[in-house]
């Protein structure tokens, strides 16, 4: 199911993101999947697609939140308007596996297993950073660091502690 509206493009008080819109009442109750998710793929203006979830943006309204680097590439900002698509999420994790952390859990079974014991919202958040990496060099690296944090802290995520192992640019142990 595809559902389709126009939204302004706000501003966000929470200090996670900074600008969102919010999705009209009747299209959340279709978008809530069985398990209680509401995870869609958005376009914005026809033109950039992307994977999120529809959150509480303040008390009592629900939303998508709206990064950054997507502003910037449809030049849009704070009030401006846009042109909204959503359907349901039908992937695996809500966001895409990196080919390099695929390939990496293929062969560490114990990697594997952890990431795949964590709760939805932490694999995405790990694919997360993986994906934002700008090359695939960069991925491997952060990839490892992941594998490796998974493994050390048997399938614990301790995310200050990852974000050092990641900064140290730390190899397969």
């Amino acid at each position: 199911m595809e559902y389709s509206f126009s939204a302004k493009i706000e501003t966000s008080t929470t200090k996670v993101w900074t600008r969102h819109f919010v999705v009209p009442d009747e299209c959340i109750d279709v978008f809530t999947g069985e398990d209680g998710s509401r995870r869609v793929v958005c376009l914005l203006n026809g033109t950039i697609e992307f994977q999120c979830g529809i959150i509480s943006v303040r008390k009592g309204v629900l939303g998508c939140m709206v990064n950054k680097s997507i502003c910037k590439k449809l030049g849009i900002d704070t009030g401006d308007v846009v042109q909204v698509q959503l359907r349901e999420d039908t992937s695996e994790y809500g966001l895409p596996m990196p080919e390099e952390f695929a390939e990496l859990l293929r062969y560490d079974h114990e990697a594997d297993t952890y990431f795949h014991s964590l709760t939805a919202g932490k694999q995405r958040t790990l694919l997360y950073i993986i994906n934002s990496a700008k090359n695939s060099e960069k991925k491997i690296e952060r990839a490892i660091s992941i594998a490796n944090h998974l493994v050390k802290n048997r399938g614990k995520v301790d995310y200050k502690e990852l974000n050092i192992s990641m900064k140290s640019k730390s190899r397969i142990e």
